[in-house]
């Protein structure tokens, strides 16, 4: 798998649009989209504000990466990350990965997503209507 496949990164603009991965023996192509929403703790807010130390950040989705191109063997994967103000009904993340078969591909995804939100040094302070940070 070429290493072009593997992308992570943080951003604070919009979360991209992720291709489709060009390889035949893919059977399955996921895209996850994690979307900020309007309801944090039973309360109404306008999003959430993402805060992280970048280069941790992103060293931590690296290693990540590596533990599962490891454990499961070589595998497209691109992981982007917003920081700053996401309002609700935005996006915050996208995680795309292919596989040969899609059972293996959903449990690979729902890992991927465990570990980013246990493992990555990224901090969410939902905002209330009013522009106010809450605590989460």
């Amino acid at each position: 798998m070429a290493n072009d496949s593997i992308r992570v990164s943080l951003t604070e603009g919009p979360i991209p649009a992720v291709d489709p991965f060009e390889d035949e023996r893919l059977g399955a192509d996921l895209r996850f989209l994690g979307v900020v929403r309007g309801v944090e703790g039973g309360r109404q807010i306008s999003g959430i504000r993402y805060s992280a130390y970048p280069e941790m950040a992103e060293r931590s989705l690296r290693k990540i990466v590596d533990d599962y191109q490891n454990a499961v063997g070589p595998h497209p994967v691109v992981i982007v990350h917003r920081i700053g103000f996401v309002a609700a009904g935005e996006p915050s993340i996208v995680i795309a990965l292919g596989q040969p078969h899609s059972a293996e591909a959903f449990d690979l995804l729902a890992g991927y997503l465990r570990r980013i939100k246990e493992d990555v040094p990224i901090w969410k302070h939902p905002v209330s209507a009013d522009g106010t940070t809450t605590a989460p």
